[in-house]
């Protein structure tokens, strides 16, 4: 009887064990991890998550790395960190897990702005999880692999999920967090910005225009950027003469004709995509007979009455004091 009553009470215990009883409900937790990188660390700052059902917050460490443990939290996340520049970056966590790895930097930004079509801080703010899906997120990668080919080699990196060991001020990044260098270096030689870069993604326009964009830009005129222009000279009677290609240095201020002649005004300005009439900037400089350059006027991101109408309009070229009658200066192509 007494032995009856022991195996009772035990079969009782493990029951109450199995059903959570005792001590509440046992619930789930989602271990998110990884690194937020610029090419530096971003060290000391609150990584927050949300996540399918419910969020959570870590602090980075001085390496970048952080790991944020989700109660009750199930996967796909937004995440997002603040670097010390004010710099707001985000990333996305896919999987149906209790764990996943997701890297904070420039390129996961780029890469949720591709995927949501929107800017990153708005999908943030009106998280859809459904939209975060194995096939996005991959597409969502090759897209902007593609849009930075010209800038940095990509290929074979897991942008979210790649191992990523960040710069701190004391030690050095691996190969990883290098190629987040080159993108910061040809940011500032482009004299661009991270969100001005989001925003091609965001209205998925095509690489050539993300190239653009990230081409050297003079200091004295971020609208005026290295390339190649096809010279449309009205006044040529000579085909080879109406057409000749050259090159324009922006950061030496240096424009190469093929033959030179005299002192004349260009009247530049840069289109923002195939089809847009909105360009990355306008204005006027003077060019010497050796091909020196000077910036007479400059501004920046301004809609040009007709560019619709020719939306390969890259420029303009005429004589000194007659840039009315200028010809158009378009990218060889």
């Amino acid at each position: 009887m007494a032995l009856r009553t022991r195996i009772s009470l035990v079969t009782a215990a493990l029951l109450v064990a199995a059903c959570g009883g005792g001590g509440g409900s046992v619930s789930s937790t989602l271990q998110l991890s990884g690194t937020a990188a610029t090419g530096l660390a971003i060290a000391g700052k609150t990584v927050e998550a949300k996540c399918a059902s419910s969020s959570g917050t870590a602090t980075s460490a001085i390496d970048g790395s952080y790991s944020i443990s989700v109660s009750g939290g199930t996967l796909p996340c937004v995440l997002r960190v603040t670097a010390a520049d004010g710099t707001v970056l985000h990333a996305v966590a896919q999987g149906s897990g209790s764990s996943a790895t997701v890297n904070i930097t420039p390129l996961s930004e780029l890469m949720l702005a591709r995927l949501a079509d929107k800017r990153p801080a708005d999908f943030f703010n009106a998280f859809e999880p459904a939209r975060v899906t194995a096939a996005a997120v991959t597409d969502a990668q090759a897209a902007v692999v593609s849009a930075l080919k010209d800038i940095v080699d990509l290929s074979g990196i897991n942008l979210l999920g790649d191992k990523l060991v960040a710069a701190t001020p004391s030690s050095g990044g691996n190969a990883f967090d290098q190629k987040l260098d080159v993108l910061k270096t040809r940011l500032a030689a482009a004299q661009t910005s991270l969100d001005s870069l989001t925003q091609t993604l965001v209205d998925n326009s095509p690489s050539a225009t993300v190239a653009t964009l990230l081409r050297p830009a003079a200091q004295s005129c971020a609208a005026l950027r290295s390339d190649k222009y096809r010279i449309f000279d009205a006044g040529a009677t000579d085909s080879a003469q109406q057409t000749p290609v050259a090159q324009i240095d922006a950061a030496k201020l240096k424009l190469m004709l093929p033959t030179p002649t005299g002192t004349v005004t260009l009247a530049f300005s840069r289109a923002n995509g195939p089809s847009s009439p909105m360009l990355f900037g306008h204005g006027f400089a003077n060019v010497a007979a050796d091909g020196g350059l000077s910036v007479t006027d400059c501004g920046i991101a301004t809609t040009l009455a007709g560019c619709s109408a020719s939306p390969s309009l890259e420029g303009r070229f005429a004589p000194a004091g007659t840039v009315a009658n200028s010809a158009a200066v378009q990218r060889p192509g």
